[in-house]
Parts: C-alpha cells; sequence; structure tokens
C-alpha cells in the first residue's frame, strides 16, 4: 500500500522493493495499491492506471469495490 499523497511516495517504494530483493522475494507476485488517491489529480490517476495497480481512497471509497475483488 502506497500513500501516494506523501511526496516521497516513489523512495518509500524503492525501500520496500529493496527488501524484498535481499529477502529473495522479489520474484513473488505483488499488488500495488495507491492509497489516498483523493488528493492527487485526475490527471495523474490515469497514469497510475496504465499498469495494474488498484487506486484507493478511504475518504471517498473511490476504489473500495476493485480492491475487494
Amino acid at each position: 500500500v502506497v500513500d501516494i499523497s506523501n511526496e516521497n511516495y516513489k523512495e518509500q517504494m524503492e525501500a520496500v522493493d529493496g527488501i524484498l530483493n535481499s529477502l529473495n522475494l522479489n520474484e513473488i507476485p505483488r499488488l500495488v495499491i495507491y492509497n489516498k488517491v483523493d488528493s492527487i489529480s485526475e490527471e495523474f490517476k490515469e497514469s497510475l492506471r496504465e499498469n495494474e495497480e488498484i487506486l484507493v481512497s478511504a475518504a471517498t471509497k473511490e476504489g473500495l469495490l476493485e480492491l475487494l475483488e
């Protein structure tokens, strides 16, 4: 789960990737969930949707049904 409202979200993702790699878990399937998408622009949301990530917001309930599937 990535806090997309954090300006350092890419660095945080890289840190998690580094930890998973050091544990030899880099080959397991992963699901990336961007949280707090209510705090970003529609354009930015669209750029994130280009992959298979799920975008959610607890505040607006956006993406929660998709997450449950």
